[in-house]
């Protein structure tokens, strides 16, 4: 057992100074549904219904996810080490003979074939991309132009900064001016 120098806060409110800190290997499930970690786990001298309490660190580690309804914690059962990203870098594409100079991104990691065909279905709806403004003939300006929806003819207010809300949050948690009585 590792000495620990950390109090901990109960449910109730209550500091209690951990008696030391164990590391122990858990397992969650059975057979071939199981994971198993190695977790940190604090040894308190409480009463308490519970043998173990695993944090939030655990249940990050076996990648747990906790219904409360449920009572239930979901996690995958094999659990591989974090993926390193792919380097397939995507490939440039000019699809308008005209404009070499626009092109678009397909993925690199595509067929020769998907690669083709992909760039064949954009060739034949060039008239869908709009490289600028001026491109978007038919489009209503009302659906082009970002406007904040606020009533015409209204003056902007400032919110007052800081002070009083407290004041008014304990007045409301006392119930108010009537006492808490429902109108």
């Amino acid at each position: 057992m590792i000495p620990a120098t950390t109090p901990l806060l109960g449910f109730s409110g209550e500091i209690s100074w951990p008696l030391g800190q164990i590391s122990l290997m858990v397992t969650l499930g059975e057979g071939e549904h199981s994971a198993s970690t190695l977790m940190n786990f604090k040894v308190v001298r409480s009463s308490s219904p519970y043998n173990g309490i695993i944090g939030r660190p655990g249940l990050r580690k076996i990648q747990a996810v906790p219904s409360i309804t449920h009572r239930m914690l979901k996690f995958p059962v094999d659990v591989l080490p974090p993926r390193e990203p792919t380097a397939t870098e995507g490939i440039k594409v000019a699809i308008h003979p005209e404009y070499p100079e626009q092109t678009v991104m397909i993925g690199g990691s595509l067929s020769e074939k998907g690669r083709m065909e992909l760039c064949n279905l954009l060739k034949d709806n060039l008239d869908v991309f709009a490289w600028k403004p001026a491109d978007m003939t038919g489009v209503p300006i009302s659906i082009a132009e970002h406007r904040p929806n606020i009533r015409e003819g209204c003056q902007p207010i400032t919110q007052k900064r800081g002070g009083g809300h407290g004041q008014e949050l304990t007045q409301l948690g006392r119930g108010g001016e009537n006492g808490g009585a429902n109108s």
